[in-house]
C-alpha cells in the first residue's frame, strides 16, 4: 500500500506492506517499518514501481567489528574483551555504510572462538544471545539506539583458521534484537603474527580444483602463525595500492624476468573467475601492498595481512615474462629450488618444486 510511502522506500524496497516508512537514514529496506497483514488500503492504493534496469557491481563488505556494553547511565562504549558484537559494513564502491550486531543464527562455539581471535584475543570464554544474558547491553538498549542486524548466518566450517574462512549473509536477516550475539573474549592477544610460507600463480581447472598455472595466473598466497603453524589461512592478493612497480617485483619474487601485463579479476576471469573465488571461499589475505618508487626487491614493500576491505572481483592476477632462457614449466624434481623474501617483515619462503603440487578444496 501507499500509505507513508516514500522515495526512500522506491531506493530500496524489496518487499510490500501498509504503512512502510523508510528514514533518510535507512541503508536498506530492512530499515524500514511497515504493518504486514493489517491494512485500511483500497486496490487503487497499491504502489507500483519503475526500477533502473540490471544492478550495481557493488556488494557489502565488512570493514571492522568491535565490543560494546552499557554504562550505568545507559551510554554505549566500546569494551575490550566483552560486549555485544557490533559490525561495520560499508559497499565496495563506497556509496554507503552501516553498522550493527551480530545475529546467532549458526553461530557456534568455532566461530565465537574465530571472532574473538580477530577481535586481537585469543579465543573466547563463554558467548550468547542479549535474550539469555542482557549483562552488556539489553534487547531495548539495541532496540533504543536503533542498532539492527547486519550480519546473520554466520558459518564457519570446522576447518577455518581464521573468520575470513566463514560465510555469512550481509545486510540480510531474519533475526530480532534479543539473538544479537554478545562474547567474552580470552585477555591478551598471542604473540604470535601472521606470515607468508608460500606464493604462486594459479588457475581453474576445473569442477572445485586450482592448479600452478606457471608465469600466468591469480596470485595465491598461504599464511601461517608464527606461534602456531597449525593456524593457516589461503587466499588472494587484493589490488587495492597495486601497481606496475609493485607487479614487477612480485613477477621477479616468482622467479620471473618481470611483468607483462596485470589487472584484477574483476576485469577479466579468464585464470580464476570472481563466482569460483566465491565457491571456494577463496578470499583476500593481503592487502595494501606498497611498494617506494625507488624499491628493488619485495624486502622494501609493506602489506596487511589478514585484514582487509576487498572484494573477490578485486583478486590480482599476473602474466609475468621469463628470463630468454627459463622454461615457463617449472621442474617438479627441483625439491629443493626456494626463494627467500622478506616484505613488511614479514618473510617469504617458496618453494619452487612444491608449488606444482594441486590444491583440492
Amino acid at each position: 500500500c501507499d500509505d507513508r510511502f516514500n522515495n526512500e522506500a522506491v531506493v530500496s524496497t524489496q518487499s510490500t506492506g501498509d504503512q512502510m516508512t523508510c528514514t533518510e537514514g535507512d541503508m536498506n529496506i530492512t530499515d524500514c517499518s511497515a504493518d504486514l497483514m493489517d491494512h485500511d488500503c483500497s486496490a487503487g492504493e497499491s504502489v507500483w514501481l519503475e526500477c533502473e534496469e540490471g544492478s550495481s557491481d557493488a556488494e557489502w563488505q565488512v570493514i571492522g567489528a568491535h565490543l560494546y556494553s552499557v554504562d550505568d547511565a545507559g551510554e554505549p562504549y566500546e569494551s575490550e574483551n566483552a560486549g555485544v558484537v557490533i559490525v561495520y559494513l560499508h559497499m565496495s564502491d563506497g556509496s554507503q555504510e552501516a553498522y550493527g550486531s551480530l545475529c546467532d543464527d549458526r553461530f557456534n562455539n568455532h566461530a565465537a572462538n574465530l571472532a574473538c581471535q580477530y577481535l586481537g584475543h585469543e579465543g573466547a570464554i563463554r558467548w550468547g544471545n542479549v535474550a539469555s544474558n542482557d549483562e552488556y547491553m539489553s534487547r531495548s538498549d539495541l532496540e533504543r539506539f536503533e542498532v539492527d542486524t547486519v550480519v546473520d548466518d554466520m558459518t564457519c566450517p570446522e576447518t577455518a583458521r581464521n573468520i575470513t574462512d566463514c560465510s555469512s549473509d550481509l545486510m540480510d536477516h531474519d533475526c530480532s534484537a534479543g539473538e544479537s550475539v554478545w562474547l567474552e573474549c580470552e585477555e591478551g592477544s598471542s604473540d604470535g603474527e601472521w606470515q607468508v610460507v608460500s606464493a604462486g600463480l594459479y588457475r581453474n581447472v576445473g569442477d572445485m580444483e586450482i592448479e600452478p598455472s606457471g608465469s600466468a595466473g591469480v596470485v595465491l598466497i598461504e599464511l601461517a602463525m608464527t606461534d602456531d603453524e597449525s593456524r593457516r589461512a589461503f587466499g588472494t592478493l587484493c589490488d587495492d595500492r597495486f601497481n606496475n612497480h609493485t607487479a614487477q617485483l612480485a613477477c621477479q619474487s616468482l622467479g620471473y624476468a618481470g611483468v607483462t601485463q596485470w589487472g584484477n579479476v574483476g576485469s577479466m576471469g579468464e585464470y580464476i573467475s570472481r563466482s569460483v573465488l566465491e565457491e571456494l571461499g577463496l578470499s583476500t589475505v593481503v592487502d595494501e601492498m606498497t611498494c617506494p618508487a625507488d624499491a628493488t626487491d619485495m624486502n622494501s614493500c609493506d602489506a596487511d595481512l589478514m585484514d582487509h576491505d576487498c572484494s573477490a572481483g578485486e583478486s590480482v592476477w599476473l602474466q609475468c615474462e621469463n628470463d630468454d632462457d627459463d622454461d615457463d614449466e617449472i621442474d617438479d624434481d627441483d625439491e629443493e629450488n626456494y626463494i627467500d623474501l622478506e616484505f613488511g617483515g614479514v618473510k617469504l619462503a617458496l618453494n619452487l618444486g612444491n608449488v606444482r603440487e594441486r590444491i583440492h578444496f
